[in-house]
């Protein structure tokens, strides 16, 4: 993890009570959810304190009650706009589309939290999947790896 001050620790120590409230009652396997982007965080290699949060938040607005609007209530814009590229839009038809429009945001920092958490969704456990699905997950994570890797070249 990276070095932080007293007051960037501050900021992640009330950005995971915050998502705390915000997954409470859902889980990721057999652990909290919160778990997942705490995980997906400490994946990241050299992040700022920006994207170090964003991976905190990168569930939030697709996943829970919370809205873009309530994040920028409470975060700066860069953490915001990064949840933003991370989070489903409506209209984008495939998980490719997906992750083509990060790569064309020209973001790099959403493009290095997305790539944490395909990390994250491949290695983590899939035991109690489907053997097809678990392989089409991987496929997917795998293909969206390659993709970000070339757009952060």
């Amino acid at each position: 993890m990276a070095q932080w001050n007293a007051e960037q620790l501050h900021s992640i120590e009330e950005t995971l009570v915050f998502i705390k409230l915000a997954h409470k009652g859902q889980s990721y396997g057999d652990v909290p959810y919160w778990n997942h982007p705490k995980a997906v965080a400490d994946a990241l290699i050299d992040p700022t304190l920006d994207e170090y949060l964003a991976a905190l938040l990168h569930d939030v607005i697709e996943d829970t009650t919370y809205t873009e609007a309530d994040l920028r209530e409470l975060y700066a814009n860069p953490v915001v706009d990064i949840v933003c590229l991370l989070s489903k839009e409506p209209g984008v038809a495939s998980y490719q589309e997906a992750i083509q429009r990060i790569i064309d945001s020209k973001n790099r920092s959403a493009m290095k939290v997305k790539m944490a958490d395909n990390y994250v969704n491949i290695s983590g456990d899939k035991s109690k999947m489907t053997e097809a699905r678990r392989e089409r997950l991987i496929a997917q994570y795998s293909m969206s790896l390659g993709m970000l890797a070339s757009g952060l070249n």
